[in-house]
């Protein structure tokens, strides 16, 4: 991480964010653990959620700060969300991790995190939705009745989420570069 980061508004947040986020995403793998006892799902907690759990928490601890930390956070909420909806068979509502991981990147306040986010998302319920329609092995979905539509209708509420999302996110961050030009006005008139 540049020190020029760590001298601004946002770079601080964005810093404590990644922190913050770092340590959620390991704070997942105990969640994984349960689903894998109640599902049979050990090789997915332990070939994809340890993995995801332990990577973004390094990034987090090593590079806080950077854009390649908050996409990869991004992306990792998401990968949750994937192993989440596997280990409990489509279950319905673990996709509702999917919505609330994607409002909690709005603490970076970059509206790419939340686009990478919606973008990783939709690349996994599309192949895993092909997939299970094959018979892989893969769930997204708990039932066959209306599978396409289904689909269709995450992903335009992840649509929707996001682009209010993208929205706040700029304004969140136009306020904070408003914020770190008061602060260094305020410094020029001191000195």
């Amino acid at each position: 991480m540049s020190s020029h980061v760590a001298d601004t508004v946002l770079g601080r947040s964005r810093i404590a964010a990644d922190r913050l986020l770092g340590f959620v995403l390991l704070a997942h793998f105990p969640i994984s653990l349960l689903l894998a006892t109640l599902h049979g799902a050990w090789t997915t907690a332990f070939a994809f959620a340890l993995p995801i759990s332990l990577g973004a928490f390094w990034l987090s601890r090593s590079a806080a700060g950077t854009a390649i930390t908050r996409l990869t956070i991004g992306a990792g909420f998401m990968a949750y969300s994937a192993v989440f909806i596997h280990q409990a068979h489509g279950m319905i509502e673990a996709h509702f991790h999917v919505f609330a991981s994607l409002a909690f990147l709005l603490v970076y306040r970059d509206w790419r995190v939340v686009v990478a986010a919606a973008a990783t998302i939709a690349v996994h319920h599309v192949g895993f939705h092909v997939a299970q329609t094959m018979g892989v092995g893969v769930f997204l979905l708990n039932h066959t009745v209306g599978g396409h539509a289904v689909v269709v209708v995450h992903a335009l509420f992840v649509v929707f989420e996001s682009a209010i999302l993208v929205w706040m996110s700029l304004q969140l961050a136009r306020e904070a570069s408003t914020t770190q030009d008061v602060y260094e006005s305020l410094e020029a008139l001191g000195e």
